[in-house]
């Protein structure tokens, strides 16, 4: 809980219990695993398991005290959504998208410039903005028209 230009101390904290906030051990967690779903680079995904068990007794004898612990296990165990949209107005999508609750899901918007594997082959379809939908990295057919999306989403 502080910074490494801190003063020296004995011991860094690390937080195993959450009060009203997320422990930063809940939320790199949470980070891990969707950096996972954007790269694919299977040591997010070993850091993230690696974490789950040094927190597993705790998690066991006091789950109530770990509730972003929680969702991120959640998360862990899926199935998580990868969202991309790709195209020059993101716009519709983006509202179809964020009207629903999908906790376990990342969301990218596609440009033709980042080279992250969830990213690659994302394009425009016919001039339009396209919505691939995919679950665990298993990508359905890409749809132009919101409408179609919200159906993918349900």
């Amino acid at each position: 809980m502080t910074a490494k230009s801190h003063e020296s101390l004995i011991a860094r904290m690390r937080e195993e219990y959450e009060g009203p906030h997320p422990s930063g051990n809940s939320m790199m967690l949470l980070t891990l695993l969707k950096l996972f779903d954007y790269t694919g680079d299977q040591a997010y995904r070993d850091r993230a398991d690696k974490t789950v068990r040094a927190f597993k007794s705790n998690l066991e004898r006091f789950p109530m005290g770990h509730g972003w612990f929680m969702v991120a296990l959640d998360y862990l165990q899926g199935p998580s959504k990868e969202i991309v949209i790709a195209g020059p107005d993101p716009g519709p999508m983006l509202k179809v998208v964020r009207s629903r609750y999908m906790p376990n899901k990342v969301v990218a918007l596609a440009d033709g410039k980042a080279s992250i594997p969830l990213l690659e082959s994302r394009v425009p379809l016919q001039g339009k903005t396209a919505a691939y939908v995919c679950e665990n990295m298993a990508c359905k057919k890409p749809v132009t028209d919101p409408a179609e999306l919200e159906a993918l989403l349900k």
